[in-house]
Order: structure tokens, then sequence, then C-alpha cells
């Protein structure tokens, strides 16, 4: 649950700086946002399978792992169909300001229908892995119309700036301040330990890739922030514990979850995102005019194959 990277709170920032041509030559931008949506769905399916056989109730444990590993290829089929659907609807035939209104109800209400289906059903896995995949699949196709897309994004953003407070108040109205004060030090501590691990897994990795040192700094400050999966999974365990009514012991371990969640979000979140902000103007080099120089080169060669 911890190890999912935030995509909310780096993709603004990354945005920000691809506009800007800012390390775009390398494709430092569009590498973190790729890997980060990778990290989510390995991170998402981790926990479905660790959460499905921890609460088990005395079934086989290789059917549960088998359920647990079915459950997020399951919203991985699911989230590309119901994507693909959103590639055909609305009707070529509405114009372009329904046409963004459109897309986005449609992706909100199949994402609602996978969450609440997905809980009916006992699959809780599916619905979260289907919502990522299914605005990964739609998005290939509206990024053919840049404007359109524009629009997309700004009206998620709005939706999004409004619904963020709901989803931490509810964390929040969860958590046992009690629970928090027993494990704070060690939870930090945690927290701080797998901190230090990423860090030095992700300058590892970035060895040999052609990065200087600066810009593997500035990979590895992108990978820092956690919120949206930590909020969106971290109170599972507790609700499903309450839901359940099963013994105090579990209770206690999934009061733990949650304020691990809340904690990783306080310590991470503003911190990833100020560091984003700051270093990436010192850490990402300015590839405007590399660009313009390929656009003229291009141009050139064009009117040269006229010629």
């Amino acid at each position: 649950m911890l190890s999912a990277v935030s995509s909310a709170v780096t993709v603004p920032g990354l945005l920000k700086f691809k506009d800007k041509s800012m390390g775009i030559k390398k494709g430092i931008p569009t590498l973190i946002i790729a890997a980060s949506s990778l990290d989510d769905i390995v991170a998402i399916t981790g926990f479905t399978i660790m959460f499905t056989i921890t609460l088990s109730k005395g079934d086989n444990i290789w059917l549960l792992f088998l359920k647990g590993i079915l459950e997020p290829v399951g919203g991985i089929a699911l989230g590309s169909l119901c994507g693909v659907i959103l590639w055909v609807l609305p009707s070529s035939l509405s114009t372009s300001a329904t046409t963004v209104y459109y897309h986005v109800i449609l992706l909100c209400l199949m994402g609602f229908t996978g969450m609440f289906l997905s809980h009916r059903l006992d699959v809780a896995g599916i619905g979260p892995m289907m919502c990522l995949v299914m605005a990964f699949v739609a998005s290939l196709d509206w990024e053919k119309h840049v404007l359109q897309l524009e629009k997309i994004e700004r009206v998620i953003d709005v939706m999004w700036i409004t619904l963020e407070p709901f989803l931490f108040s509810l964390m929040g109205a969860e958590l046992s301040l009690r629970t928090l004060k027993s494990n704070i030090g060690f939870t930090i501590l945690s927290i701080l330990i797998s901190l230090a691990f990423r860090i030095l897994t992700v300058m590892v990795v970035c060895i040999g890739g052609g990065f200087l040192f600066k810009e593997k700094i500035f990979i590895t400050v992108s990978w820092i922030p956690k919120a949206t999966v930590q909020a969106a999974v971290g109170s599972q365990a507790l609700d499903y514990v309450v839901a359940n009514g099963l013994s105090e012991d579990l209770k206690s371990h999934a009061e733990k979850i949650l304020a691990a969640a809340v904690l990783s979000i306080l310590l991470t979140a503003p911190a990833g995102a100020a560091l984003i902000d700051i270093l990436g103007p010192f850490c990402l080099s300015d590839d405007s005019e590399s660009e313009s120089k390929d656009v003229e080169k291009k141009t050139s060669s064009d009117q040269n194959v006229k010629k």
C-alpha cells in the first residue's frame, strides 16, 4: 500500500515542465508518468493479493492467491473494455462542447459502477484497477484531439479539487487518535526506511540510462509523494473488519494500516510536491532551443523534398 506513488501529485508538476520543454529531450517527464502508472497497478495488485489472503477464513490459500491475482487481471480486462467503449461513445455527431461533458460523465458513471459492483460481488480488487486502466485506455484515443483532451483534463481537475477534501476527511474521521499516538513512532520510522530504500533503488535503476546526477535526483524526488492510492485503499481493511464484525485484534491491525496511510500522505505529499516544483528548474535541462531547431530542420527537409 505504501509503495504506490501519487500520480495526482507528480503529474501536474511534470506536465508543467513538459509544456516548458524541460527534460523532454531525454523523455524524463514521460518516463516518470508512465512508470508511476505502472507502479500504481503493481501496488494495487499486491495489496489486493495480500488483503485477500490475510482476511481469509480458513479457505485454501492457493485458491485465495489465485483469486487475488485474477481480481486485478479482471480489472485490467474490464477497464480496457470500458476504455475502448469510450472511444466510440458519445456519437461523433455530438458537438465538441457536449462531447467533453459526455466523456467525463460516462467515465465517472463507469467508474462508480465498477467500484460498487466489485464491492457488492466481493471482488474489491477489480474496482480500483478497472478505474485506473479505463482512464488510461480512453486517453489513448482522446489525446488525438489535443484541445478536447485539455478540456476534459480541466473538468476532471475541478472535480478532483472539489472531491479531494471529502476523500481525506473521510479517512481522518475513521482514524483513531489513540491508535495514532500509540504507533506514530514506529509508523514514521517504517515510512522513512521505506523511502530510503526507494531512493536508493531509483538511483540504481537510473544507472546506464544516460541521465546526469541532477536528473537522477529529480527522478528520485518525483517518486516520494504518496496520496491517491493510499487514500483509496488505506481504509479498506478497517471497513472490512467493521462490516464483518471481526475480532478486536484484527481491528487494531486495520487501524494501524489506516494510520500508516494517513501519515504517509501527510509526510510525503506536500514535501514531494514542493521538491518537484523547486528542483525541476535546476535539475532539468531547457530543451526548448533544441526542439525549435529540430522543427526547423524538419521544415527545411520537407521543403527540399517538395523541390
